[in-house]
């Protein structure tokens, strides 16, 4: 995972090619790499017991030894367990309470696959409990109404958050008229 403002020493060939090198190894025991620390990108709640954690770089599976400890959260919510894929850690938790805010914080013993250590201030985010989404159908449309607006009526069929929905124009060209 080798990324910009990473840094490499190798024992290897070294090639030209004009005026630009072209360092040659073959495998990763060849390479030792420095990379900028991870970063906490992202937190949001996926479920009402899970909390999916986006990183801007892969984290290795084995440096999480004890979740509960590694993934602290405040107003009581705590992590049991948790699945790596990537940039993401989804943390499995206590119920939360629905729209609650919550932080999450991680430890410097999380690591990405290149033993980076995520830490402070790139480590701790801010996130919302979980809120099932509203089911809703559009009823009517009738654009170019008077005074040069547009009409679009909504029927909520379940009830639950609208935070996040997009309503847009077109599908090949999408123009976004709102953001509820």
């Amino acid at each position: 995972e080798i990324g910009q403002g990473c840094t490499f020493t190798f024992v290897g060939p070294l090639w030209r090619f004009a005026a630009t090198a072209q360092p040659s190894a073959f495998s990763a025991s060849e390479l030792t790499l420095s990379c900028a620390a991870p970063k906490l990108v992202s937190a949001a709640a996926s479920a009402l017991t899970a909390v999916t954690l986006t990183f801007d770089r892969n984290i290795a599976q084995e440096s999480i030894t004890d979740v509960s400890s590694q993934f602290t959260f405040t107003n009581g919510l705590t992590a049991t367990a948790f699945q790596v894929n990537g940039r993401q850690v989804t943390l499995t938790t206590s119920e939360q309470t629905s729209g609650a805010a919550y932080a999450v914080t991680v430890a410097n013993t999380v690591k990405d696959t290149t033993g980076g250590s995520v830490v402070a201030p790139n480590n701790t985010d801010e996130f919302r409990g979980y809120r099932a989404a509203a089911v809703v159908r559009i009823t009517e449309v009738q654009p170019n109404m008077a005074n040069s607006m547009d009409l679009v009526e909504l029927q909520v069929l379940t009830a639950g958050t609208t935070d996040g929905l997009v309503l847009q124009q077109d599908v090949n060209s999408p123009v976004v008229l709102l953001t509820f």
